[in-house]
């Protein structure tokens, strides 16, 4: 059964030819994922601008979490995850 839904949207000729150019399936997932982040209110500039420092952020949590065998985290690279993110999605 496919729960996909079909819409006709009218788009730019250089963003549908962008988008043309992608499989069928990618095209589709791009599509979902740029009209979901725009309902979602995500900042898709600044996430990919805080992509690196995200990720460091998520090492350090992780290897204290690693170390602490799951009691403890590193509350300053917590704290600095949180204040990004949230600064992301609003």
């Amino acid at each position: 059964m496919n729960s996909n839904l079909q819409l006709r949207i009218r788009l730019s000729k250089g963003a549908a030819s962008r988008l043309a150019s992608l499989p069928p399936r990618s095209r589709s997932r791009a599509v979902s994922f740029l009209l979901a982040s725009v309902q979602d209110g995500l900042d898709l500039t600044e996430l990919l601008q805080a992509r690196r420092e995200l990720i460091s952020l998520g090492v350090l949590i992780n290897q204290s979490l690693r170390l602490s065998w799951g009691q403890t985290t590193d509350g300053v690279a917590l704290h600095a995850l949180l204040h990004k993110l949230q600064r992301i999605l609003t």
